[in-house]
């Protein structure tokens, strides 16, 4: 079976088009992708407030007594992109919507 040069040719520069095609593909900077993980998961209660034990009680800012359930939820942000994320990217700002009456202790 012979091959005629002209089908050759064109297999080596289809070839050679895929290859630069995944080549320039790979080397292109991708551009600021924000992107978050909450570990919300009921398991993380760090204080009961129907606790038997009468000895321990949680009190916040030196005085408020805290009489309901405390849950730590750790949320993880970050730019998995290669460019990074300005001011004028930004078109509306990080919001955390709590269920309920609950509210936010503390964060870092």
């Amino acid at each position: 079976m012979k091959l005629d040069k002209g089908i050759i040719w064109t297999i080596i520069v289809g070839i050679i088009g895929i290859a630069a095609g995944y080549l320039f593909f790979e080397l292109s900077e991708k551009g600021a992708i924000p992107v978050y993980i909450s570990e919300n998961d009921d398991s993380r209660l760090i204080y009961e407030a129907n606790s038997p034990s009468d000895d321990l009680k949680l009190i916040y800012k030196d005085s408020i007594i805290l009489s309901e359930n405390i849950y730590l939820n750790t949320i993880y942000v970050w730019n998995d992109g290669k460019k990074p994320i300005t001011k004028e990217n930004i078109r509306k700002p990080l919001k955390i919507i709590l269920k309920g009456g609950s509210s936010i202790l503390d964060f870092r």
